[in-house]
């Protein structure tokens, strides 16, 4: 299968579960896959998050704290898009891949940070749909145009990809060894 196909199949995906679910079907979609990335940092040392493969480019050679702080940039700017399709202000919409990291945050703080997002992203889901035109929609640099149920529920996608990125560093050789106990 190629990129292209595994993006007319993503995009097929987000397209059908949008026009099947409301904001508050999705939520537990949503927030259920943040949690999950949440829990793949329980344990994670600083040592460990500040570790970056040997090998690799652009994302594939983020640190587990880079990809946290992706994660968290990443969801404030979904939340100023589905804002601005809501009728706030829009947001500036960042390329895929953005990558603003503080390399003096700790593990701790950026967690907190993309805890602080989520609970934004959470609130930004109990929009009463009944003020939101779902016809409207803002393009996705490779998904197309999405309205304001495809982005939010894109988010669970971008969620998925950045767990198992955490889950394949730590199974990288030279990956630090968890402190003993």
């Amino acid at each position: 299968m190629t990129n292209e196909d595994d993006r007319a199949r993503l995009r097929s995906y987000l397209v059908a579960q949008t026009e099947k679910y409301d904001l508050v079907d999705l939520w537990p979609r949503v927030v259920g896959q943040r949690l999950a990335f949440l829990q793949a940092l329980d344990g994670v040392t600083e040592e460990q998050a500040r570790w970056r493969p040997p090998t690799g480019e652009g994302e594939d050679a983020w640190s587990i704290l880079e990809v946290t702080q992706h994660l968290a940039g990443w969801t404030d700017n979904v939340l100023g898009i589905v804002r601005g399709m809501s009728g706030g202000p829009p947001g500036e919409k960042l390329p895929v891949g953005h990558l603003d990291a503080d390399d003096g945050k700790t593990l701790a703080q950026a967690r907190r940070e993309l805890t602080e997002a989520s609970m934004r992203l959470a609130e930004a889901m109990s929009t009463d749909e009944a003020t939101v035109d779902l016809g409207q929609t803002v393009e996705h640099a490779l998904f197309g145009p999405l309205n304001v149920r495809g982005w939010l529920l894109f988010q669970r996608i971008h969620d998925t990809d950045h767990v198992s990125q955490v889950e394949r560093l730590k199974q990288t050789d030279g990956f630090p060894a968890s402190p003993a106990r």
